[in-house]
């Protein structure tokens, strides 16, 4: 696992083998999902399992699967996945977070020297995480009330965590809802080394670099949204750094 390619490389070849396996079968089983080598798995019976389970590990001798199966929920990746008390007639199942005992919910401490942003939409994105994963209220409630208290033991201030925590949370399908977020830049990218009149000036730049509306009606090709800024790196400190360095080098080998 030591190469980039790896996890990959990995992924397809066990593809392969969970191909062949499911195929072998009857027919296959009614939920199967991996990610990485964790595996989750909906079949009608015991039997199945033990027969799907024999025909995964005899694709390979060198993979070896284990199984750790029961009959009401069991926990997979941060999720524990259970049955619904009617699942015969709704056919649904409920999660609800998972920690693993050995967790000790180390979170970023609010004395940390990070912006004030990052520290507040972390705890903002655990929210959603909760809101996401938990399908019942009361379980919504439980994690929420833990979370809270497990961040007031990192020394985190009540007035800080009750107003974000009263932040409203979007629905669960909205929060769920796949967003596209490769969008094609159509704007003017203006380069510029870093310099604070740059940032105090940000808006009367992008104004003034804005192409008229009679220039883009004339040449409809042309951009006519504002331009984008961004700074190049500068180079200049790192370079004197190397330049010094050799200098120094040479007169301890002169």
């Amino acid at each position: 696992m030591g190469t980039p390619c790896a996890v990959t490389i990995s992924n397809i070849y066990l593809h392969a083998i969970e191909r062949n396996a499911i195929n072998s079968m009857i027919h296959a089983p009614k939920l199967y999902t991996r990610y990485i080598d964790d595996i989750f798995a909906i079949v009608p019976s015991l039997t199945y399992k033990n027969n799907l389970l024999q025909s995964l590990n005899s694709q390979d001798e060198n993979i070896k699967i284990t199984d750790e199966s029961n009959f009401n929920s069991i926990n997979y990746l941060d999720i524990t996945i259970s049955k619904d008390t009617n699942m015969l007639h709704t056919d649904k199942l409920i999660t609800t977070l998972y920690h693993k005992p050995i967790s000790k919910f180390l979170y970023m401490h609010p004395n940390t020297f990070q912006p004030l942003h990052i520290k507040t939409n972390t705890i903002i994105n655990e929210l959603h995480r909760i809101h996401k994963t938990c399908s019942l209220p009361s379980d919504i409630l439980k994690h929420r009330k833990q979370y809270y208290t497990r961040l007031r033991l990192r020394e985190y201030y009540p007035h800080t965590l009750k107003s974000i925590f009263r932040t409203p949370i979007p629905t669960k399908q909205r929060l769920l809802y796949y967003k596209n977020k490769k969008q094609t830049i159509t704007s003017l990218i203006f380069v510029t080394q870093y310099h604070p009149f740059v940032i105090h000036h940000k808006t009367t730049i992008k104004n003034t670099l804005t192409l008229s509306k009679e220039l883009t009606d004339k040449y409809p090709h042309l951009p006519k949204s504002k331009p984008i800024i961004t700074f190049k790196n500068n180079n200049s400190i790192y370079t004197k750094y190397k330049q010094l360095r050799k200098a120094h080098i040479r007169e301890l080998t002169s």
